[in-house]
């Protein structure tokens, strides 16, 4: 029984090949399988693609600011409020998170949206 062996590529190939796989809007199983290329070998050369890729721009970051109490539009309802959700706000978008989760469970949340 004869094993497969996937072609050796060189990291310039493997560049673009990950950038073609970007444009194509195809799912990872989709291109691999339309291309030939093994998912596993693919998914990690991928991996180490992204990681040693600088971004071309620098991340947007979004300005935080506690309105000063002049400018709230509601009024305290209570004389300590507690929070029961933290509210982020970028644009249109609204993610209303409890309280009651950890810090290392937001950068996670954040890791997972920067990819």
């Amino acid at each position: 029984m004869t094993r497969y062996r996937s072609p050796v590529r060189t990291p310039q190939e493997w560049q673009h090949i990950i950038q073609e796989f970007d444009s194509s809007g195809l799912s990872p199983s989709e291109f691999c399988q339309l291309h030939d290329i093994n998912i596993k070998t693919f998914t990690n050369n991928r991996y180490k693609q992204r990681k040693t890729v600088e971004p071309s721009e620098p991340e947007p970051f979004i300005e935080v600011a506690k309105p000063e109490a002049e400018q709230r539009s509601e009024p305290k309802r209570h004389r300590h409020p507690v929070l029961s959700s933290l509210c982020l706000e970028a644009g249109d978008c609204q993610l209303h998170i409890p309280t009651s989760v950890t810090p290392a469970w937001i950068a996670e949340l954040l890791r997972g949206v920067a990819k």
